[in-house]
């Protein structure tokens, strides 16, 4: 507020809530009521913000309370006033920074680990060699070992799968497999990756594809 001034203020009631943000993180909230005056005349306000000022304003408390001597009924919340911005509020803003930051790389990382399969991955031909579905207190588990050879080096790997490429699977089933250039053993199937169809991988073939 540019032009506004500070008068003296009465905190009147205060007390505390909590809430979610973003449906996850507990914050509490500290609501207060107050009073001030300007040229002789009482006005009241209201605001909320974090608990860290909570022992500093208790009802009764003395404040200064900011606001335009014009229009003395518009004044600052005395949570923001110029020079008393709280630190909660600057922690609370970095924490949400963070969380978003967090769900982008959830989202975008495995996207670009499956992409870098389809454009550089080396499809070989892979053999199915066992399969085995687990059910316990974190859910169903569906693992596949397959066998293949890359640069003359024979390679046994386990991969889980979801429910519907493990009921599609058998055991000694001809399928493509990705591996990357250099590492052979860092691999998926085919049929897993976000950027191809499953149907291509399906296809049993005499010799290597190349991924696009």
């Amino acid at each position: 507020m540019n032009h506004g001034r500070y008068f003296p203020g009465t905190v009147t009631s205060a007390s505390t809530s909590e809430s979610l943000v973003n449906d996850i993180i507990p914050v509490k909230s500290l609501h207060v009521g107050y009073t001030y005056q300007v040229n002789g005349q009482t006005y009241s306000s209201e605001a909320a913000g974090d608990t860290s000022r909570e022992s500093e304003l208790k009802p009764g408390a003395a404040i200064s309370v900011c606001a335009l001597p014009q229009s003395p009924q518009i004044c600052c919340s005395i949570f923001d006033q110029p020079g008393n911005k709280s630190p909660g509020h600057f922690l609370l803003a970095a924490l949400l920074v963070l969380i978003n930051v967090v769900i982008e790389l959830f989202i975008w990382l495995p996207a670009m680990y499956h992409k870098s399969f389809a454009r550089s991955g080396i499809a070989i031909g892979a053999e199915i060699l066992t399969k085995s579905g687990l059910s316990d207190s974190d859910g169903d588990k569906y693992d596949v070992t397959v066998k293949y050879d890359a640069g003359g080096r024979k390679v046994e790997k386990n991969f889980s799968v979801p429910i519907e490429l493990y009921s599609f699977l058998q055991q000694g089933q001809l399928v493509s497999l990705l591996y990357k250039p250099g590492d052979i053993c860092n691999a998926m199937l085919y049929a897993s990756c976000w950027y191809e169809p499953y149907s291509e991988a399906y296809e049993p073939y005499s010799e290597p594809m190349k991924a696009p």
